[in-house]
């Protein structure tokens, strides 16, 4: 009730109100009071009506005036409240004016704060991002000399292989791996590492680096990436079967390695296999298969998600 009451003494339109109301209100007890208690008899209300708004506003023409006690009270409490409402008038338009600036200024004041800690948030997050993004571009490399024959690895694009910036993305089937177990053809690679332990190498390197940007930058700020980073090191994890992999490559059956001769089995397939555990030779390069295609997906959106940050000016006003 307090705040009510003090909220229409500090709102002008309401104090308005209530003035033009008062005009009518004495001008119905004058007239009800009769025309005998004022000089010249006035007899209609819409005489009243305008004696009252000449006395309200401290006008006083003096063509109508009261000449009895009571008459005269009740002009003078009339003329009492006319500058009472005035008064108060002023006060709330001279309130209204000053708390209108201040909340300019406290939304103004917010604003900058808010786009303070936006820039500061971008700046942190693009910081960690220039040692993942690195190690996105090393990894995406890798994918490429896991799933491209050795025949065919030439003219390597980062772009196509994302499907950015207008490129039609890189498209390869479970048969595509087959040469996993082969150097790499890169010039910075011996011909002793195969393309998958390289592959793995940078694998958990790009974890690495998604985790230390998850435990220093503001990921929160972004929740789309945050959910996507979180997303990625659970589904690689899941799926990651290095240790098995590239142990296959020391471990004979025969006279070929494990490892070859699971590639030969790849080699002979015509159609994508289904992730599933059938106790297969081949049942950690299927986990593999389907790591290197949500990988690819996963750094796609990840250089989108960035670009957006990149782009992103703040907050506005």
């Amino acid at each position: 009730m307090k705040n009510y009451i003090a909220g229409f003494f500090i709102r002008p339109v309401y104090i308005g109100a209530f003035f033009l109301c008062l005009m009518p209100i004495f001008a119905t007890l004058y007239f009800f009071i009769g025309g005998s208690e004022f000089n010249n008899n006035p007899s209609d209300f819409w005489t009243f009506l305008y004696f009252s708004i000449v006395t309200i506003t401290t006008l006083g023409f003096g063509d109508i005036y009261p000449v009895t006690l009571l008459t005269k009270l009740l002009v003078a409490f009339e003329v009492i409240m006319g500058a009472l409402c005035a008064g108060l008038f002023l006060n709330a338009c001279s309130y209204t004016i000053s708390e209108r600036s201040a909340q300019a200024e406290r939304t103004k004041q917010n604003f900058e704060e808010k786009l303070k800690h936006f820039k500061t948030s971008q700046a942190l997050m693009l910081n960690q991002d220039s040692i993942v993004s690195y190690h996105l571009k090393l990894y995406v490399l890798r994918v490429w000399t896991v799933c491209t024959p050795i025949t065919g690895r030439v003219d390597y694009s980062f772009d196509s292989m994302l499907g950015l910036n207008g490129a039609e993305k890189f498209k390869f089937s479970f048969n595509d791996i087959r040469d996993l177990h082969k150097p790499s053809l890169l010039r910075k690679d011996s011909f002793q590492t195969s393309a998958v332990v390289a592959y793995f190498k940078e694998l958990h390197l790009l974890i690495s680096a998604i985790k230390d940007m998850m435990n220093f930058a503001p990921m929160r700020e972004w929740p789309s990436l945050q959910t996507a980073c979180l997303e990625f090191i659970y589904t690689s994890n899941s799926l990651d079967c290095s240790e098995i992999i590239i142990k296959g490559e020391s471990t004979t059956a025969g006279d070929v390695t494990l490892g070859a001769f699971a590639a030969e089995i790849i080699s002979e397939s015509t159609e994508d296999p289904k992730l599933e555990n059938t106790g297969n030779i081949v049942d950690p390069y299927i986990n593999l298969y389907f790591l290197l295609k949500y990988s690819l997906d996963f750094c796609a959106h990840y250089r989108t998600e960035i670009d957006k940050i990149v782009n992103d000016t703040g907050p506005t006003e």
